[in-house]
């Protein structure tokens, strides 16, 4: 059997590439597949909207947040100092987008969503630079793979720095009531115990899969009850 000769290619640069995925042997302009693990170093959960919301890129960038003012200029100022850690000092949003379209970074799942459009027009009012230059940016997927070039102290100041205010937090999802609650299940699915305050751990997880919502009440429903679950009466 012949052996396939390696000599052709080329050596990501180090700078660039080093934490794109940790492999030489992936082109830098193939698009990952949506199931893909996590770009980010030593991160190994599903690429995917929640999980590079919840665990990487700044609060700030979350779009479910309604837009106002403050909170553009916000992210347009994360966006700035972003490109200058990923490229080079003195380098624009719009200088920011074309690298990471140099780079193959394109945003999964199609066209531009309207919250992504809203946030868009509302960067180019202050930058005075077409709304399109900022849609790549503001996809979850670009803006992962860009997080992953940046140091862990980089990372960890960004998200200290551009963090929502306790009211845009509780902006984004929608308030529920669940009404029949299977708190025994949903503990074991997500990994916490059921001693303390239950609603401080749903803040971070939300009981759906598909929407998550902001539960602020709900009717228990214990129908697999454990030893490690039982309350004492």
């Amino acid at each position: 059997m012949p052996v396939r000769s390696n000599e052709g290619f080329k050596k990501r640069p180090q700078a660039q590439w080093e934490r794109y995925g940790g492999n030489d042997g992936v082109s830098p302009v193939k698009r990952p597949r949506v199931d893909s693990c996590c770009p980010v170093r030593g991160c190994r959960e599903t690429f995917d909207l929640r999980h590079v919301l919840k665990s990487h890129v700044p609060q700030v960038m979350d779009l479910r947040v309604p837009l106002s003012e403050s909170l553009t200029r916000r992210r347009l100022a994360f966006l700035m100092a972003l490109g200058v850690r990923v490229v080079r000092d003195g380098t624009s949003v719009g200088d920011l987008a074309r690298f990471g379209y140099k780079m193959g970074y394109v945003p999964q799942g199609g066209g531009e969503k309207p919250s992504q459009v809203g946030a868009a027009e509302a960067i180019a009012k202050l930058t005075e630079e077409e709304a399109n230059t900022f849609f790549s940016l503001l996809d979850w997927s670009v803006l992962g793979r860009l997080w992953a070039l940046l140091t862990c102290d980089e990372q960890k100041f960004f998200q200290e720095t551009y963090s929502l205010t306790a009211e845009e937090q509780e902006s984004r999802w929608q308030v529920a009531v669940d009404s029949h609650c299977h708190l025994d299940r949903w503990s074991i699915k997500v990994g916490v115990s059921l001693d303390g305050n239950i609603l401080t751990h749903l803040k971070d997880h939300s009981p759906l899969v598909e929407v998550e919502v902001n539960v602020k009440a709900m009717v228990t429903n214990f129908c697999d009850p454990s030893p490690t679950l039982m309350f004492p009466y």
